[in-house]
């Protein structure tokens, strides 16, 4: 079972040796063929059928890697909603990050509406569209955004891009691998409203908890954006200057990873 696991292992890796998608189809197809391959010749070389087996669960692992990728792809908002206001309906999911002129987090949509005229929320027409997205609150903002609450929300959305410059940081990959499919800012409007809390992100809802205090009693220490870093995953305090140390002194990973570390401590 270890071998085969793996070779299912194996599989989803190789989905990474693509630069697109699109060049991906021709070797789904392919991984198809191996399979239905695979499990005729199990019947006629028995002989063989460890190596047939081996063979499938590579196909497998990337077949399933690929359906994956495609599937999210699909569900990824559509270019035609770019520069058009929708009424979202959702949760707030993680913790958000707060800036002085700002707020920005990740919203788990419900129900997505297109209005047919421009601030009007009673004539809509239902959009098919559901997943995270990534949004930005700029001005009028509720000083206490809570992690589970749900909002009604007038948004400016758009597909999840970035630019890909040569040496800088993918912010589009970076979007895929969160599996956020699209990325926005909220407008001002009558309609943008608290619907109260759901119940539901406790484990986050404890965080932003240790977040706000780690925020309170270190108000004025310039670490507390490290520590808040190593306890709750939350990196927005660290300033420009202590990521450059970090990089400098090759330990950026420990604030990576350091909520598994945690974790397996506890």
């Amino acid at each position: 079972m270890r071998t085969f696991s793996l070779c299912f292992f194996s599989g989803t890796l190789l989905t990474h040796c693509f630069i697109d998608l699109l060049a991906m189809d021709l070797w789904i197809k392919c991984a198809v063929i191996v399979l239905i391959v695979c499990g005729l010749s199990g019947f006629y070389f028995k002989s063989h059928r460890r190596w047939l087996a081996a063979l499938a669960f590579i196909a497998s692992g990337f077949l399933y890697a690929g359906f994956h990728a495609h599937s999210h792809t699909h569900q990824q908002l559509p270019e035609k909603l770019a520069g058009y206001d929708l009424i979202l309906t959702g949760v707030v999911s993680g913790l958000p990050e707060a800036a002085s002129e700002s707020r920005r987090f990740v919203f788990e949509i419900e129900k997505a509406e297109l209005p047919t005229h421009a601030g009007n929320a009673e004539n809509t027409e239902s959009v098919d569209l559901s997943g995270k997205i990534r949004l930005s609150w700029y001005r009028h903002f509720p000083q206490q955004l809570n992690a589970g609450e749900r909002w009604q929300l007038v948004v400016r959305a758009k597909p999840p891009n970035g630019f890909m410059n040569p040496g800088g940081f993918d912010y589009e990959k970076w979007l895929f691998s969160q599996r956020i499919i699209g990325t926005g800012y909220i407008r001002r409007s009558e309609l943008n409203q608290s619907l109260g809390s759901t119940g539901s992100g406790k484990v986050d809802h404890i965080r932003q908890q240790v977040q706000r205090a780690i925020q309170y009693h270190l108000e004025e220490r310039p670490e507390k954006g490290i520590i808040a870093a190593l306890a709750v995953a939350d990196r927005s305090d660290i300033t420009a200057e202590q990521w450059e140390v970090l990089r400098r002194t090759g330990t950026s990973h420990l604030v990576a990873i350091s909520g598994l570390h945690i974790a397996l401590v506890a």
